[in-house]
């Protein structure tokens, strides 16, 4: 029986930390050799505003730019001003997000000393519906041959108005960090 719980408390555990997956999306060009890419170049910023006071900012740009050099050197790629092998580009926009209240099933399982047990528990929905603002922060990988796409990651996180340079730093250091986790293709 011992045994057995172990088994189901793997299980549940496994099937909670699913959930903490990154809400990353890439896209990609499936003939492009992304092995031979070694050195890349940085364009400017979209001029595209959001007319967003939270990402419309010099301060915001300057560390999503530092955030991306820096990811980018810890992976081996050399920054170039010319002869780059690709050219990178960012853009950030805001999106709403609908959320309501669902309905749920959880479930949960404890053992100790010699006995175990199992709870189930139903959460009903209410009609509570509310809207967040996204921030979403899309990084391209463009040729420089051709100046057409071939690579990009797009991660959205709740807008909220940081309470400190560190922690817009902290936040901007993570989602640039999670985006080019996925490159290159696998």
């Amino acid at each position: 029986m011992l045994k057995l719980s172990a088994h189901l408390c793997v299980v549940f555990i496994a099937v909670a930390l699913s959930g903490c997956s990154t809400n990353v999306i890439v896209d990609y060009d499936k003939s492009v050799n992304f092995g031979a890419i070694k050195s890349y170049s940085l364009l400017p910023k979209s001029t595209k505003s959001t007319e967003d006071t939270r990402l419309d900012s010099p301060l915001v740009d300057k560390r999503i730019i530092n955030a991306i050099e820096q990811n980018m050197l810890a992976r081996g790629f050399n920054k170039q001003t010319a002869s780059a092998d690709i050219q990178l580009a960012y853009r950030v926009d805001v999106k709403q997000e609908i959320v309501s209240d669902n309905s749920g099933v959880s479930m949960m399982f404890g053992f100790g000393g010699n006995r175990s047990a199992l709870g189930l528990g139903y959460t009903v929905p209410s009609a509570d519906v509310k809207s967040h603002d996204l921030g979403v922060l899309t990084i391209d990988f463009m040729s420089v041959k051709t100046g057409q796409l071939v690579w990009r990651g797009t991660s959205s996180r709740r807008l909220y108005d940081a309470g400190t340079p560190e922690d817009s730093e902290k936040l901007i250091n993570s989602i640039v960090k999670e985006i080019l986790d996925s490159y290159p293709p696998k």
